[in-house]
This record gives structure tokens, C-alpha cells and sequence, in this order.
């Protein structure tokens, strides 16, 4: 599944209430592909798609749950761009 604040192709409208947990579907050629998720209160909702044997409904709950609330990036994805932000400054020093 992937994680994003736009949507390329899918259309659909964010959550009229920005409140954690408010979700709306994306729709591509008739059929929801992903998600509107807010993951927290009163901060523009991220997108959540669907991946290989996952379900729209399946995307954004996991988005949700790996959400603290205290940030609108869910958990592991805020760590993995730490940790690549490290890596770049890390490679740059050394050149």
C-alpha cells in the first residue's frame, strides 16, 4: 500500500470534517482505489492506497492505526525518511 498527500489519476473529495479517523473514497474508472484518511484532527487528510491483496478500507486502516495523532505521517514512514534523510547528509559529508 502507499501513502501519499495527492492523488495523480483517482478522484475524490478529502473528509468534509477534518477529525482523526474521517475517511472518503478516491475513485478511478468507477471502482474506490484508495482512501482520503485523516490521521489527525483539524490537518489535511492523506491519501491511502490499496496494494496487492489489500482493499481500500484495508489501506487507510492500517494508515490509521500506525498514525499517533501527535503527527500526520503515520509512524514507520516519519522513521524511514529520518533515516533516509541521515543516510543523504552521511554520503554528502563524505564526498
Amino acid at each position: 500500500m502507499g501513502v501519499t498527500h495527492r492523488s495523480l489519476v483517482a478522484r475524490g473529495e478529502p473528509p468534509a470534517e477534518l477529525v482523526r479517523g474521517a475517511t472518503s473514497p478516491l475513485i478511478l474508472d468507477g471502482e474506490e482505489v484508495a482512501r482520503w484518511v485523516c490521521t489527525r484532527t483539524g490537518t489535511r487528510a492523506l491519501l491511502a492506497h490499496a496494494a496487492w491483496r489489500t482493499d481500500p478500507a484495508t489501506a487507510a486502516s492500517v494508515v490509521l492505526a500506525t498514525s499517533t495523532g501527535a503527527g500526520r505521517t503515520p509512524v514507520p514512514l516519519a522513521r524511514a525518511r529520518t533515516a533516509a534523510r541521515a543516510a543523504r547528509a552521511r554520503a554528502a559529508a563524505s564526498t
